[in-house]
């Protein structure tokens, strides 16, 4: 055997040593990377997630709903501003809870309904409807309404006129002065910003343009709110007096002439919304419940 056939003899042998080393170092690693892999896998999957236990109704029991959050059509619905105004981060559809509503009517172990809407932002003249079609079916069952509020406004205080038992906070009121409208006019902002636009006015009772051409309302535009807002307030008017049984008069001059009306009772609104017939008890919020629903 020569040096040349001796070396490349020596060459190959290590060559195999080596690869055959490797190979082996190789198959360590993976053996130990699968056994800790799949330990993990096994200890991720042996970990049950917590289940509820399903809510358990009982014969009469009664309905809560205390939504906290803002109220819209849509979770989509002008959400992210409202949000970033009102300071609140929950969504709450109006569907979810005149859905609720309903339901409850059918439900044989519910035998009330309790709404607290101190918690809500959001409520507005355009959900009334809605709201008003699902306590209608509450109470056509048979079923108590009992409303509870720190303090009331248009929206919260028409649904709770629907409720058989009223409440308020001591230091709540009920405020509802009307409808009303606050449109915002651009007239001079162009100015300032070195711009200029052209307005086409057509027909005297259109106010869209007037947002630009104007600093306030003219006195037709202006008219012709103020007869909607009459409308929708008159009949507002009409359905807080036909659920509460309290005259028209008496649910008018709560709003128009409020500051009069509460001072005939030393200045506390609670009280004054008590004796107009406007809410049935005055109590803080635990007493309240307390004393109607548990």
């Amino acid at each position: 055997m020569n040096e040349d056939q001796f070396k490349k003899k020596n060459g190959g042998f290590f060559r195999t040593l080596f690869r055959g080393i490797n190979r082996l170092r190789l198959i360590i690693i993976n053996v130990v990377f699968f056994f800790f892999f799949f330990s993990v896998l096994g200890v991720i999957g042996s970990v049950q997630p917590e289940k509820k236990a399903p809510a358990h109704i009982t014969d009469d029991s009664a309905l809560y709903i205390n939504p906290s959050g803002i109220i819209v059509e849509q979770k989509e619905d002008n959400f992210t501003w409202l949000s970033s105004v009102l300071n609140k981060s929950t969504a709450i559809r109006l569907g979810d809870i005149t859905k609720a509503i309903k339901n409850a009517a059918f439900d044989r172990r519910i035998s009330a309904l309790y709404m607290d809407f101190s918690g809500a932002d959001g409520l507005s003249s355009g959900h009334l409807t809605e709201l008003a079609a699902a306590l209608e079916q509450f109470k056509a069952a048979g079923k108590k309404i009992i409303a509870y509020s720190v303090d009331y406004g248009i929206p919260s205080y028409f649904a709770a006129s629907y409720a058989d038992t009223i409440g308020i906070d001591p230091l709540g009121d009920v405020s509802f002065s009307g409808f009303a409208s606050r449109p915002v006019f651009y007239k001079g902002m162009e100015e300032k910003f070195g711009m200029r636009w052209n307005v086409l006015q057509a027909g005297d009772y259109k106010g869209l343009a007037e947002t630009y051409s104007r600093d306030s309302l003219s006195q037709n535009v202006r008219s012709n709110l103020k007869t909607m807002f009459d409308s929708l307030w008159n009949r507002y008017a009409a359905d807080i007096s036909k659920n509460r049984a309290v005259p028209v008069s008496v649910i008018k001059d709560f709003a128009e002439k409020n500051g009069a009306v509460i001072k005939k009772y030393g200045g506390n609104g609670a009280e004054a919304a008590l004796k107009e017939g406007l809410v049935t008890d005055v109590a803080g919020e635990e007493d309240f419940s307390g004393k109607y629903v548990l």
